[in-house]
């Protein structure tokens, strides 16, 4: 009897202690398996974004700038001495070259005026010759000898100041170009300071525009700039001037480009569009859609590093045009996202999808 019982205890605390290893090894295999499901949790809930390759490289980067083109200079011709006008030598519209007669005013008096003064002029070389002969001879005082050159020197003014006048009763161009206004028409009687004609010089045309301050200091005179005219044209051209003081009203530079118009292909006056070379930086030409905001309020894009985990990256537009926008502030190279980025965050580790690969996109900008 004390036999089977002994033998009976001896089979509980062997059973007990079975069943017990046996939840100890239950407990130790199911940590593992608990640990990998929670990574692959981890896996499935990572978000997925679409990125494509961009590689920078050099590109020319422009300043364009609104432009209007303008004569190189401009002159309106006014009368000097009083006159009616005799002939219009020149018809409005005419090109002329320097030293051409525009306009003949009448000579009234000017001629008998000339025959006169040239009369007194003998007679007061011949009152100083006579003068000087006596002095030498001690019949003549000093002063009578002054006083007749100071004659013959009035004599002189007075047939140079006639002359002058005469001179002046052709109006003729002071330089070559485009006769633009007529102000007065043959018969009408002028003044001084009466208007009479504008010429315009357009062999050499200036497009002026204004750059804003902070692009001020990427130009220089003697750089070479292109204008683009609404026709369709395009004129090289170099920049003569650029300010050194800004507009009090409007903060921007003046900066002129110098245009040689000897064919008189462009008309001054002409809009046009002014743009100049300012470096060449190193750019991505990017899709505008993948342009965001960063948490200031700057322009960014959204990238994928070497770990897969998303970086906002502020950048500057330097150029666009109908393709797209090159945008400086990326990486060398740099895996930009193209899809989902509205959804991922700044140091969020993510997924990525090459956009080679043409993944599916679903309607609410998530990755398939």
């Amino acid at each position: 009897m004390r036999k089977s019982v002994y033998i009976a205890l001896t089979l509980s605390i062997s059973l007990v202690g079975w069943m017990a290893s046996g939840q100890v090894v239950t407990a130790k295999t199911d940590v593992p398996e608990r640990v990998d499901a929670a990574v692959q949790t981890q896996i499935k809930r990572m978000p997925r974004v679409q990125v494509t390759r961009s590689e920078a490289e050099p590109m020319s980067r422009r300043l364009v700038l609104r432009g209007q083109a303008q004569a190189l200079r401009k002159a309106i011709l006014r009368g000097e001495i009083t006159g009616t006008v005799q002939k219009v030598a020149a018809r409005r519209g005419a090109r002329v070259e320097k030293g051409d007669l525009l306009m003949q005013l009448s000579m009234e008096d000017r001629q008998t005026r000339k025959r006169l003064a040239q009369a007194r002029l003998k007679q007061s070389q011949a009152d100083h010759t006579a003068a000087k002969s006596l002095y030498k001879k001690g019949f003549q005082a000093d002063l009578k000898v002054k006083r007749a050159f100071a004659d013959l020197q009035a004599s002189r003014a007075d047939l140079e100041a006639i002359k002058l006048e005469i001179r002046r009763t052709q109006i003729r161009a002071p330089f070559a170009g485009f006769l633009q206004e007529r102000f007065v028409e043959q018969g009408e009687y002028v003044s001084p300071g009466a208007q009479l004609m504008e010429l315009v010089d357009d062999g050499t045309i200036l497009v002026t525009a204004h750059v804003p301050q902070q692009q001020v200091a990427l130009l220089q005179s003697g750089q070479q700039g292109v204008a683009r005219f609404l026709d369709g044209r395009e004129v090289n051209g170099t920049v003569r001037y650029v300010a050194a003081r800004a507009d009090r009203e409007t903060r921007s530079f003046r900066v002129e480009l110098e245009i040689d118009n000897a064919s008189g292909q462009v008309s001054a006056g002409a809009s046009c569009e002014l743009s100049l070379p300012v470096g060449n930086p190193e750019s991505h030409k990017i899709s505008p859609a993948w342009l965001t905001l960063d948490r200031k309020g700057r322009l960014a894009v959204k990238i994928v590093d070497s770990i897969n985990t998303v970086r906002t990256q502020v950048v500057e537009i330097v150029q666009s045009d109908a393709e797209g926008v090159w945008i400086t502030g990326l990486p060398q190279s740099a895996r930009i996202i193209t899809r989902g980025g509205g959804y991922v965050d700044h140091g969020q580790s993510v997924e990525p999808v090459n956009r080679k690969e043409g993944s599916a996109v679903k309607g609410d900008g998530h990755l398939s």
